[in-house]
């Protein structure tokens, strides 16, 4: 009787060393590409007023490469820790996630560190082992300038990393993946018109979605069991597209910034944008051309064969060529560009038009960020409105016009006249806020998203948590049921006007580099709560407040049964 032959397992599969060999090798190609992209632009030249020497000149691309890798690698074992895998135990999340999830976080500390003091060399002039480099950097670091940032850009990936180590929890592992998406703003500078401070955020964001949560399968999957390996590649698969998005919108916005007013072929720092992108495209191709093996593999230990680690390898490179950009100088436009003004100066765009009442309409600046969300919350509303209706069930078409038009109303705020002239103006910038605190909140909760996603999306069987099972928990949240008690949900909402109607309130939050951003994001989660009181449909997260409401549409109030009992089917 012959010995049956040897089971074939993919070359990723193996005990650390093996990992340790992906880990190393995601760095040399991120590097190569990074050092590769800076000498097309011709980053690594010596400068002729002055030269920082060959350690500024090659550790920066490096350095940003790294930081980069690091950060998405953080983003994807958390995405990975909260939405992908099962609980361990009752609440415990994915140990080794987290512990991969802090290492990252740790290297990504020490590589924003490490861009802070050369990128000070590199400005002031002042080589690293000159004796008064030391007097430099602390001023660079804590004086006015790019220093605060890039030394915030550091601190935070290290206090991220003391919170994941001492994270068991599901709840604390989604508050680290909170504040691990805050750390991503400062990481990069928005460089070019048409972008805000929030741009190469989102741009990480989508890298660390796709980029990281690959990375993380690959060096998590060899020892997971084989349906949860397989669950997590659906999972995965399902992510892709939307990652995709937030990669695309904000590179698109700073490609066209950059490269606004050069011929064609916009030189050398065109050519690495159009590698980046075909690197992007080749990856997203081979998702979509192995998702069918990738979703009906369940005997194999990662899916499909090679793909994912060729996929990587990509995707390793496209990330390094980003750093490339982000270090290299866009091409001078081919007629000299007018003087900045001081609105130019001070915002970072010119100064609009005087407002007419047709302006009110027709000017428009989108913000990648708030193209992103509003498209994806727009997307995902229909997508479930067509589960509902292909399965037989009816839903509103009130609710789905109330969404809409509430999400309309929310992009005329952030991208249109009122956000242009909110910039330089007080009276717009107050119109904006009062809609974004009243209207906006009125015409999304009568629209039961809550109730749509508990009825469109089935519940998941195997402990992990989707978008479904995070909504039950923060709905039934001890926070979430004081907000919407009368008392708090009022004072919520009067501290929201306050901040709206307060110009000084206002203006101290919008000088911050995110303060834009966060207060338009705010504002409606401020009036949110008395908005459901008045007119919300959604199930009420506390049995006190569901009383108070009048005339209260329930789950089960247009004809179908409750929601838990309709997505079990």
């Amino acid at each position: 009787m012959s010995a049956a032959a040897p089971q074939e397992r993919p070359p990723w599969h193996g005990p650390a060393s093996a990992r340790g060999a992906l880990v190393a090798g995601g760095v040399v190609v991120t590097t190569a590409a990074a050092l590769a992209g800076a000498a097309l632009t011709r980053a690594l030249t010596p400068s002729v007023l002055y030269d920082p020497g060959p350690v500024v000149r090659f550790g920066l691309p490096v350095a940003h490469a790294l930081g980069d890798l690091a950060a998405v690698l953080t983003v994807g074992f958390l995405v990975l820790a909260t939405v992908v895998l099962p609980v361990h135990g009752t609440r415990t999340a994915h140990p080794p996630a987290l512990a991969a999830a802090t290492g990252a976080a740790a290297a990504w500390a020490v590589a924003r560190l490490t861009v802070a003091v050369l990128t000070c060399a590199d400005l002031t002039g002042v080589r690293l082992g000159e004796t008064d480099f030391g007097q430099q950097l602390t001023g660079f670091l804590l004086g006015p300038g790019p220093g605060r940032g890039l030394l915030l850009a550091a601190l935070l990936p290290a206090v991220l990393a003391t919170l994941v180590a001492g994270t068991r929890s599901m709840a604390a592992a989604a508050l680290s993946l909170l504040l691990a998406l805050v750390a991503l703003v400062p990481g990069a500078a928005a460089t070019g018109a048409g972008t805000t401070p929030t741009t190469p955020g989102l741009h990480l964001l989508g890298a660390g979605l796709w980029i990281g949560t690959l990375g993380g399968l690959l060096l998590l999957g060899p020892e997971l069991p084989g349906p949860v390996r397989v669950a997590a590649l659906r999972r995965y698969v399902a992510l892709v597209p939307w990652a995709l998005v937030a990669i695309a919108v904000p590179g698109i916005a700073r490609a066209w910034g950059n490269l606004a007013g050069v011929a064609w072929p916009y030189g050398r720092y065109g050519v690495l944008v159009g590698l980046k992108a075909l690197a992007l495209a080749v990856a997203a191709v081979a998702v979509v051309r192995y998702r069918p093996r990738t979703v009906q593999a369940p005997g194999s230990p990662v899916g499909f064969g090679r793909a994912p680690v060729v996929q990587a390898a990509v995707l390793a490179a496209a990330l390094g060529a980003g750093a490339a950009l982000a270090g290299s100088t866009p091409p001078l436009p081919d007629t000299p560009p007018a003087p900045p003004s001081a609105a130019e100066l001070l915002t970072g765009y010119p100064l609009p038009a005087d407002p007419a009442p047709l302006h009110w309409l027709t000017l428009w600046r989108p913000d990648p960020l708030w193209v992103v969300l509003l498209g994806v919350a727009a997307v995902g509303y229909l997508a479930g409105v067509r589960r509902l209706r292909t399965r037989g069930d009816r839903w509103s078409a009130a609710r789905t016009a109330s969404w809409l038009t509430g999400l309309a109303v929310l992009a005329w705020a952030t991208c249109g006249a009122p956000a242009v002239h909110g910039r330089v103006a007080p009276g717009p910038h107050l119109v904006g806020n009062v809609v974004l605190g009243t209207l906006v909140p009125l015409l999304l909760a009568p629209a039961a998203p809550v109730t749509l996603l508990r009825r469109a999306v089935p519940p998941r069987g195997d402990g992990s948590r989707g978008a479904r099972e995070w909504a039950q928990v923060v709905s039934g949240s001890r926070l979430l049921r004081s907000a919407t008690r009368p008392v708090v949900a009022a004072l919520l909402f009067a501290t929201g006007a306050a901040v709206a109607l307060s110009p000084l309130l206002g203006a101290t939050v919008t000088t911050l580099a995110a303060g834009r951003p966060v207060l338009f994001l705010v504002l409606p989660l401020a009036g949110y709560p008395a908005a459901w009181l008045l007119v919300g449909t959604d199930p009420a997260p506390a049995s006190p407040v569901a009383g108070m409401r009048p005339g209260r549409v329930g789950p089960g109030s247009d004809g179908h049964p409750p929601a838990d009992g309709r997505a079990a089917q």
